[in-house]
């Protein structure tokens, strides 16, 4: 979906929803003075009550996106009296089943988990207006913000603030099938995963590349009777996800 043409309004919505996490009535009633995009942080204001306040780091790419939405709103002179900062060409509030035809319409472009397609290779629609032609949703991309930053390392505690859960264990639970895929993929990836522990015939393998320790031992030894250890190669170590 990230190559996927889009219009601005349709690329902002994406952005704030899958590189910021942010749920739809974050979207719609996001403010401009929220973003900081100098500390590159967006301060999400009534996450789950009206005093609450969540702040989404930015990144690079999403920072470029937040700025062509400005200009673009900049350039045709759109004002909210509220100070919106996602809003329709007359700067009234968006709802958010708008945002869900967003997304729903970006996906159909890209092709990507359609319902399926007619004769012509047109997508398929659920329903009369035609929107309904993919079975990604904006819940969808939050889950898939969520996920990413768990493959990257990212501690659960970090990525249960950023998505805005009251409860780490809200986090856990959502995400238990993936921490525990991604655990295992780190531990034993599928390529060693026969080696291990092996027994009988047939050359003894050590354990795949150790990425939560703070060097990297060879997954496969092949040492002649007495001769030493090589040296351990030193690299960045990487933050348990267990942690």
């Amino acid at each position: 979906m990230a190559r996927a043409r889009k219009t601005p309004l349709e690329e902002i919505v994406y952005g704030l929803r899958r590189l910021g996490g942010l749920r739809c009535a974050e979207i719609t009633g996001l403010r401009r003075w929220q973003i900081a995009l100098g500390d590159d942080l967006l301060h999400v204001h009534g996450t789950k009550s009206a005093e609450s306040v969540r702040s989404v780091v930015v990144f690079p790419e999403h920072a470029e996106i937040i700025e062509r939405w400005l200009a673009f709103q900049d350039a045709r002179r759109v004002f909210s009296a509220q100070s919106l900062f996602v809003t329709s060409a007359g700067g009234a509030s968006l709802s958010e089943a708008y945002v869900w035809r967003c997304v729903k319409r970006v996906a159909a472009r890209a092709g990507i988990r359609l319902h399926g397609v007619d004769a012509n290779g047109r997508p398929l629609a659920l329903d009369r207006a035609g929107e309904n032609v993919s079975r990604v949703c904006p819940r969808t991309l939050r889950r898939t913000f969520g996920s990413d930053l768990l493959n990257r390392g990212v501690r659960i505690e970090v990525v249960s603030a950023q998505l805005g859960h009251s409860s780490v264990k809200i986090t856990e639970k959502a995400y238990a099938k993936l921490r525990t895929q991604t655990q295992r993929m780190c531990i034993m990836p599928p390529a060693h995963a026969q080696h291990f522990g092996c027994g009988g015939a047939g050359p003894r393998q050590t354990l795949c590349e150790r990425r939560l320790s703070d060097h990297v031992v060879p997954d496969r030894l092949h040492l002649q009777p007495g001769a030493p250890l090589p040296a351990p190669t030193y690299q960045r170590p990487v933050e348990s996800l267990s942690r």
